[in-house]
């Protein structure tokens, strides 16, 4: 699996597939094979490049504070290693939230964005309780910490759905470095909100979420109502992590949204 020092730290990469360049930015605890049910799909017709966060899977976790812009600069200097001037941007979550600072901080690389079950702002309850999870994790280390994040309502869907895969994520989630996971939880909770800036995202933008993700689904009518070049969608059968919960119905749905970019 390929590496590049990048930004301060080592980012862990893979490059699947010809064609326009998709880069996926995978959510908070996860890592990059959070994509595995879309990298063969979308390779069939895309360049599709996934990547481990810093803090996150095979990427480097210095313990140094992080924040959002932080993220998107990696995300950045990533597509300059790879000599890309433009790529279309899928992000879910926290992903979701770096894509859509990238898109504002770069937007001349960004050939269409894709914010899914995304928030571009952190609702105050939200963020004390990210400060909570950073704060169990340097006391009480990752699997007290799991215990927590994966009961939370948004991944229930998830654990009905596809118990195995739920089973893997919490596994694989042990894993995660402690100074990441609590330095990352921090940039979530600090992150500057991105509601006034939404107008100046001028790309072609898919705005999506599971049906059952009630606290995700109003900005999508945000985002629709800010963002000049949006479409809404919503997944059914799926609360927060829709790709994996519903596969076939998001990969259906961002194929259509990107072909049709193709056509104009």
């Amino acid at each position: 699996m390929p590496k590049t020092y990048i930004n301060g730290v080592d980012l862990n990469y893979r490059i699947e597939g010809s064609g326009i360049p998709l880069i996926l930015v995978h959510g908070l605890g996860m890592d990059r094979t959070m994509w595995d049910l879309q990298v063969p799909v979308f390779s069939q017709e895309y360049q599709v490049i996934t990547y481990d966060l810093r803090n996150h899977g095979l990427s480097q976790a210095p313990d140094h504070l992080t924040s959002i812009d932080l993220f998107a600069d990696d995300l950045d200097q990533l597509l300059h290693f790879l000599g890309l001037r433009k790529a279309a941007v899928i992000g879910l979550s926290l992903g979701g939230r770096i894509a859509m600072r990238f898109s504002l901080k770069y937007p001349r690389q960004v050939q269409a964005l894709i914010l899914a079950d995304a928030q571009s702002e952190t609702p105050p309850e939200s963020a004390e309780r990210f400060r909570n999870l950073a704060q169990v994790a340097r006391r009480e280390g990752m699997a007290k910490t799991a215990e927590i994040f994966f009961s939370i309502p948004s991944l229930q869907g998830l654990a009905k759905r596809r118990p195995a895969r739920w089973e893997k994520e919490k596994k694989r989630f042990l894993q995660t470095s402690v100074a990441g996971w609590a330095n990352t939880c921090l940039a979530i909770a600090e992150m500057k909100p991105m509601n006034d800036q939404l107008s100046a995202i001028s790309t072609p933008t898919l705005a999506l979420a599971g049906e059952e993700d009630e606290s995700y689904l109003p900005y999508l009518d945000l985002y629709l109502q800010k963002i000049p070049r949006c479409r809404k969608e919503v997944i059914p059968q799926a609360n927060h992590m829709c790709n994996l919960e519903n596969p076939e119905a998001f990969n259906q749905i961002v194929l259509s949204f990107l072909k049709g970019l193709e056509r104009i």
